[in-house]
C-alpha cells in the first residue's frame, strides 16, 4: 500500500508546520487523516497527514523518510 505524507506537528496541531515533507506507512496514515490525529511518520517526526492539494510544489520529502521509503 503506497505511503502518505504529511507535515511535522508544531506547537499549534491545527497549523502544522511547513518544511519537508515526512512519509507515514499508507493504512495507518489514511486512518490518521480520516480521524484527525497525528501519527509518527517513518522517521519517527509526528505528523499531521495532508492531501495533496496542500503540498506546495516545491516541497520535499525528508530524507530520512525518502530513504525508510525505498527499505
Amino acid at each position: 500500500m503506497p505511503n502518505v505524507v504529511g507535515f511535522r506537528v508544531g506547537r499549534d496541531e491545527a497549523a502544522p508546520e511547513r518544511g519537508p515533507l515526512h512519509a507515514v506507512e499508507g493504512e495507518a496514515g489514511r486512518a490518521a487523516h480520516a480521524r484527525h490525529e497525528r501519527v509518527q511518520a517513518l522517521c519517527g517526526e509526528w505528523v499531521r497527514v495532508v492531501g495533496a492539494e496542500e503540498v506546495p510544489a516545491e516541497t520535499g520529502l525528508c530524507r530520512t523518510c525518502q530513504d525508510s521509503a525505498w527499505q
